[in-house]
């Protein structure tokens, strides 16, 4: 498929301008890359089953040009590593200009060891971002803190440390804090025995949980200074997600939404409802012989610009979504791409606000 025209946008009116956000994690995406950050557009086997790189690579385009983000959260970003030469943000601008989209500059925050980068992707002549870490202690550094059961101690640690931007429109002039997490799987790898499984899970549940605190830690400080504020990404949890919640008292999101006047707004966080059926990732059972939905990604707003900016939520799920359901080759895209699925939303904001 070759690259798509560049994309063209109505101006806003002066008096308004709207924006969208949105979360990706994208499979494997460093794998599309070699060690100089060149594209490889080509019918290798990518890490996708039965997906060449050529396939992989031009339906991420086709999400990206389909969702038309003015700021995208990607998670699973090409690695960035002097040792090997990669850089994270030499590969996604080169695949921002093969693809002609207007998300053009990248932005890196903490590099991460794991090979899979938090980075942004976004149009430089809608919005200014610039890494601005605020929290304390650092992200990249680490923490130790006491959780939630009988005051245990846990050393925090991100292998992926959150993204920390403030992000400026340049229409509108509104300002807002933006963290870009993906927190620590909670999957117990590695156990021979159920007894080792169930060790393996808890501890993982325990290090998510200091991971989820923190966060929250910081999520409260913005508050405090009067921040408008985006906290979004790869949750790797959710409320009701799995009985281990009750060793903690609470799922890790549910500790990093919070409650009442400081809780973060989202609809899927309802524990009712939609929450009961929305779904952002699809995986492989073998052992089932089926797929597994779950809701891991999520876009959280503080109040107070939830309650200024009028927003509208999306899911782009290629099954559950009726527009998108109705678009073969969209639908198709969003299947290839990735094994999760772009959680979006759109906000307005008044001129001055």
């Amino acid at each position: 498929m070759p690259p798509a025209p560049e994309n063209e946008r109505a101006a806003a009116p002066a008096s308004s301008s709207a924006l969208t956000i949105a979360t990706y994690n994208i499979e494997w995406f460093t794998e599309l890359f070699s060690r100089d950050n060149i594209l490889l557009r080509d019918d290798h086997a990518s890490r996708r089953y039965k997906i060449s790189r050529e396939e992989q690579a031009d339906a991420i385009a086709a999400v990206l040009r389909a969702i038309d983000p003015d700021v995208l959260l990607i998670l699973e970003a090409p690695n960035d590593s002097d040792e090997h030469r990669d850089d994270t943000v030499a590969a996604l601008e080169r695949f921002a200009r093969y693809y002609r989209l207007r998300q053009r500059k990248a932005l890196l925050g903490f590099p991460s060891p794991t090979h899979q980068e938090i980075a942004l992707l976004y149009d430089p002549d809608r919005i200014e971002a610039v890494h601005e870490p605020m929290a304390n202690p650092a992200f990249d550094t680490a923490y130790p803190l006491a959780l939630h059961d009988e005051g245990l101690p846990e050393i925090a640690v991100f292998s992926k440390p959150p993204l920390e931007a403030r992000i400026t429109d340049r229409l509108s002039g509104a300002v807002f804090r933006l963290i870009g997490v993906h927190l620590k799987s909670k999957n117990p790898r590695g156990g021979n025995t159920l007894e080792e499984t169930l060790q393996n899970a808890v501890s993982n549940r325990r290090k998510q949980a200091g991971q989820a605190l923190w966060l929250r830690q910081t999520i409260d400080a913005h508050l405090a200074a009067g921040d408008d504020l985006l906290v979004l990404g790869d949750f790797n949890d959710g409320p009701g997600f799995d009985p281990l919640e009750s060793i903690l008292g609470r799922s890790a999101l549910d500790e990093i939404a919070g409650q009442g006047a400081s809780g973060l707004i989202n609809p899927y966080l309802q524990r009712e409802g939609s929450a009961a059926t929305a779904s952002t990732a699809r995986f492989w059972r073998n052992d089932l012989r089926q797929y597994l939905e779950a809701l891991l990604d999520f876009v959280l707003l503080s109040p107070e610009l939830a309650a200024r900016t009028d927003p509208e939520w999306r899911i782009w799920h290629p099954f559950n979504d009726p527009e998108i359901a109705r678009d073969e080759t969209l639908q198709q895209a969003l299947l290839t791409a990735s094994d999760h699925f772009p959680s979006a939303v759109r906000l307005t904001f008044s001129a001055g606000s």
